[in-house]
């Protein structure tokens, strides 16, 4: 081996020397009974490194001799955890950027200033590992790192979410043995891992030796299929085998199949070689009355693979099958002959408190809140995971799509891209190539993707033609080939709802996947069910996956000890650059749990549909493979009563359907009256509860619900008389502002309002009002309530009437407060002065009550927040909440909290007195613990949820409309249309009533 030269960091020719042949995952057992447990740990021939090591680090490497692995009084002044990240254990500088570089561009050169890591760790070989040979893995290591044993150099690596992997048997000597590792935080190569996320530096996963004999299989591919006609199974197998000598020596193969939950060997099945030399070789093997693989129904075989050498066994090799067939037919793509749906999410790994260390622990976290979310499918985002993590989805089923870690987004799309650098070609083939031998024998994995985001052109060509020669099995996607040649699948990016009906529409020759779209930053997912409304509509249009999984904050505290969730920015010295936010778009929060809009995504994938006819409920089953074991539940009730509920058992097939008749006429209700169904799971799965809810839906009467619904038993009834600008009664008193706001509300001796109830056309910017400037182009609206002049105050009758107008004669509002029956009925009526106003946030009123009136009882969509664009999942019904809990504490403030189609709404203290707002039609409403003025940011991400201070009322917003909050994208894209707000002539009504 050469020594190793500084030159390679800046050189893009050369990013792996050294190494292994990228392999399949494997580990060679020394017994069949250990591999049949699949637990590495315990075989004696494993030894784990990870734990505290020695650790040196530098913001600048000039201050390091070159030769200073050689030398016994380098000082290693600190331990390390490994796996880690250096920069969140007080080493350097976090630094978030979406999709430029961290440096300045100017490739393949780095800064000078290269912050690194040198790490050692001494360990011993164990005895009997000494006839043997002896490798070193390391699972992932960012981003260039250079090896050494015992002082001599073992070779170099740069793909930092793959595996480095060195035999040491040559290099290893008795007693202990010392590994020093050198890590530098940018290469040539961080120009390929340009990904939006945090750039951050070390060893990310597992280290640890391993142990095999002197003949070794060094790599294995399984290709299993399923033939849905005669339901069998078959293994393509081809084998590496290597270590064999010249010499006379006879290598006996036997393949072993197990139903491991049956505790059943299915097969065993011989491949003898006679004076073989090193070389691959190949095998069938064939299985009757074989159980398919799928998301619904994960079946798992377990295939040993066991090597003997002059009849001794010398290693058994273990993996995972799943039986199934992918293909792309008629323009489909389709598992094991049935058209599949990707109810997908992009996940990173991401971890609150170790960054991109996830343990098995998180992994299966995420796995359980994804099932029970009725998500099927995630896409590794933008590179390959930890080796666990396919394990976990072949084991519960989720269809992968498994990407190479290559995005140069920074480079752009044009002459510059890398793509079309024929320099870079072998940079990007080495990182497919990774990608595919260490991951291919996992049925969980559909389609491969060629990388994200790096501009298109010879180089992407080529590795498309390559990956396709390896692997006939799955189709390849990437989304910067469009509809090109070198991808199966067109994969668009944040495409809009138009584009996606237009190609549904058009009978086009391959699937549609959006390898990203409903971008989830902030308070977000609105217009999503439109996606889906097309989806479930036209074959072509095959689902999607919604960016992203979880928000990428990092836990710290603040100067009170008070835990928050920093993003970009935080870190370092104002010089050091930064995206702020945009790595907040989950649907989770850092600590998993879950944003409201996962509950809207939860029923735009939920896998049963619903129709009502006649009294009669069709429920239709969308799994396509698996049947359930599951109940029906219904409640049939009016906003009075109850009518009928009703839970039974129900024996739907795969694709089939059920028809439940209900017992009561709803054509004899007299009024309004809501249907609510929801589908329980009746069994324990392995990541679902017995008693979780698969599928909801409610169907309501075509019949308003009329304001007598919401009557008050005993109710003494109210006689209100006007003096002056004075509504009385004989214990309630509404005082009227000459600005025609409602200035104060008291009954006997307390007080309601903190603030007077006035016009507001303003809500806090969410982060895609910022990505779209609705800010900048509305400020019209932000304080123009408290600029409304009065021009005119007018007596009518039973009642008092405003006219009002802002000083630059833009707009013109009339407010109205008028006595009906028991009820202050209040009006306000915008009246546009100028033909071209920017459209409004919302159009209602606003008032600040006091701390003690914090209750909430409201008749509205719930029980969670919703929004116009984003309230599918929300039902109608009676919902009662305390106003800090309807709150949703987003890591950047903005807009929050909201409930639509309401027509009561009661906010109470505790001794049930209170205010409550009626109309005839339905209304929005917000009541929370913060208003507009601190919510309302100037720029995205400029303020946390931690500096929010407490204010001691509660703010109410009642509106007649609220804009839509978006979700195509954060950067540009408005809500649909139907879900914006002109500002054209409009009228809102609504009624007051006092509980006393």
């Amino acid at each position: 081996m050469k020594e190793h030269s500084y030159q390679w960091l800046e050189d893009e020719t050369i990013f792996n020397i050294g190494q292994c042949s990228p392999h399949a995952f494997l580990f060679p057992y020394e017994k069949v009974k250990l591999a049949k447990k699949s637990k590495r740990k315990k075989s004696k021939f494993f030894k784990l490194l990870n734990g505290k090591w020695d650790f040196h680090y530098t913001e600048n490497p000039e201050t390091i001799s070159a030769d200073f692995y050689k030398k016994k009084k380098f000082k290693f002044k600190n331990k390390i955890k490994v796996p880690s990240n250096w920069e969140v254990n007080g080493y350097g500088t976090p630094i978030y950027v979406n999709d430029r570089y961290e440096f300045t561009k100017n490739p393949p050169f780095v800064p000078r200033k290269n912050p690194t890591g040198i790490y050692r760790k001494k360990f011993k070989i164990p005895k009997n590992w000494k006839k043997r040979r002896t490798f070193l893995t390391l699972g992932a290591v960012k981003s260039a790192a250079y090896f050494w044993l015992n002082g001599k150099f073992l070779g170099y690596n740069q793909d930092s979410k793959t595996e480095v992997e060195f035999e040491l048997t040559k290099h290893l000597k008795k007693g202990k043995n010392e590994l020093i590792i050198q890590v530098f935080r940018w290469c040539d190569g961080s120009y390929l891992e340009c990904q939006d996320m945090w750039r951050i530096s070390g060893i990310e996963r597992d280290v640890f030796l391993w142990s095999a004999p002197k003949v070794h299989i060094q790599d294995f591919f399984l290709n299993p299929t399923f033939n849905t006609y005669d339901r069998t199974g078959r293994i393509d197998i081809s084998l590496s085998i290597n270590g064999i000598s010249k010499k006379r020596k006879d290598v006996q193969i036997e393949f072993q199949l197990w139903d491991k939950q049956a505790n059943q060997k299915i097969f065993k099945q011989y491949l003898s070689f006679i004076k073989a030399l090193d070389g691959s070789y190949n095998s069938s093997l064939y299985i009757e009355k074989c159980l398919p693989w799928s998301s619904e129904n994960p079946k798992l075989y377990q295939l040993l693979i066991i090597m003997k050498v002059n009849g001794q066994v010398e290693e058994v090799l273990e993996n995972k099958v799943g039986f199934r067939n992918v293909e792309i037919k008629e323009g489909l793509l389709r598992l094991n002959d049935e058209v599949l749906t990707f109810n997908g999410v992009n996940r990173h790994e991401h971890d609150q408190h170790t960054a991109h260390v996830i343990d098995k622990k998180g992994m299966l976290e995420d796995i359980r809140i994804m099932k029970e979310n009725n998500i099927n499918a995630v896409r590794n985002s933008h590179y390959p995971n930890d080796r666990i993590w396919y394990e976990l989805c072949d084991k519960y089923g989720l269809y992968v799509v498994d990407e190479a870690n290559i995005e140069s987004h920074g480079m752009g799309y044009g002459e510059e891209s890398l793509a079309k650098q024929e320099s870079w070609f072998e940079a990007h083939l080495d990182r497919t190539k990774r990608m595919f031998h260490r991951s291919k024998n996992h049925c969980s994995i559909i389609t491969w993707s060629l990388g994200n985001e790096g501009g298109d052109g010879i180089n992407f060509q080529k590795t498309y033609e390559w990956l396709k020669s390896q692997d006939h099995s799955r189709p390849i996607q990437y989304e910067q080939a469009n509809l090109e040649g070198h991808t199966d699948i067109y994969c668009p990016m944040y495409p809009s709802v138009d584009h996606v009906e237009e190609y549904g529409k058009n009978n086009p020759d391959r699937p549609l996947i959006m390898c990203e779209y409903a971008h989830a930053m902030g308070n977000s997912l609105g217009n999503t069910k439109e996606y889906w409304d097309h989806i479930n509509k036209y074959d072509h249009l095959q689902g999607g996956f919604v960016w992203d999984w979880v928000d990428q904050g990092i836990a710290v505290k603040n100067k009170k000890g008070r835990k928050f969730w920093a993003y970009g920015g935080y870190f370092g010295d104002k010089d050091v650059p930064s995206d702020d936010n945009f790595c907040i778009n989950g649907l989770l929060f850092p600590d998993r749990t879950a944003h409201p809009m996962l509950h809207e995504l939860k029923k735009l994938y939920q896998y049963f549909d619903f129709k009502l006819k006649n009294d009669e409920l069709l429920i239709e089953n969308l799994f396509q493979f698996e049947a359930q074991n599951i109940l029906l539940s219904y409640k049939l009730w009016t906003p009075r009563k109850s009518i009928e509920t009703r839970t039974l058992d129900l024996h739907i097939p795969p694709k089939g359907q059920s028809k439940i008749k209900i017992k009561t006429k709803t054509s004899q209700l007299k009024e309004a009256w809501f249907l609510d169904v929801a589908i329980i799971q009746n069994d324990k799965r392995p990541q679902t509860k017995k008693g979780h809810i698969l599928a909801t839906y409610q169907f309501e009467s075509k019949t308003s619900v009329s304001l007598s619904a919401f009557s008050i038993q005993d109710e003494k009834k109210t006689v209100w008389k006007l003096d002056n600008r004075k509504f009385i009664s004989d214990s309630s008193e509404i005082s009227l502002g000459g600005n025609g706001c409602i200035k104060s509300i008291d009954f006997g001796e307390t007080s309601l309002l903190n603030t007077p109830l006035i016009p507001n056309f303003w809500r806090p910017p969410n982060d895609n009002d910022f990505g779209c400037n609705l800010s900048e182009r509305t400020q019209i609206w932000r304080n123009i309530s408290s600029r409304l002049e009065t021009i005119r105050e007018k007596k009518v009758k039973d009642g008092i009437k405003f006219l009002l107008r802002d000083p630059e004669e833009n707009i013109q509002l009339v407010t109205t407060y008028t006595i009906i029956r028991n009820l202050i009925k209040v009006t306000i009526e915008f009246i546009p002065l100028k033909q071209k106003l920017p459209e409004m946030h919302r159009f209602g009123m606003h008032t600040a009550l006091h701390k003690e009136f914090d209750l909430v009882q409201y008749f509205g969509r719930g029980p969670f927040e919703n929004y116009p664009d984003r309230n599918y999942a929300s039902n109608i019904g009676w919902y009662k909440d305390k106003a800090d809990k309807m709150f949703e504490d987003y890591i950047s403030p903005q807009e929050n909290g909201y409930r639509t189609n309401c027509r009561s709404v009661f906010i109470h203290n505790k001794k049930n007195q209170g205010l409550e707002i009626l109309s005839e039609k339905d209304f929005g409403f917000s009541a929370i613990p913060f208003g507009v003025v601190q919510l309302t940011q100037e720029k995205r991400g400029s303020k946390y949820n931690v500096d929010l201070k407490p204010e001691k009322q509660v703010h109410l917003h009642i509106d007649k409309e609220m804009r839509g909050l978006g979700g195509t994208d954060s950067w540009g894209s408005h809500p649909l249309s139907k879900y914006r707000i002109e500002a054209s002539h409009k009228k809102f009504e609504f009624y007051i009533r006092f509980r006393r």
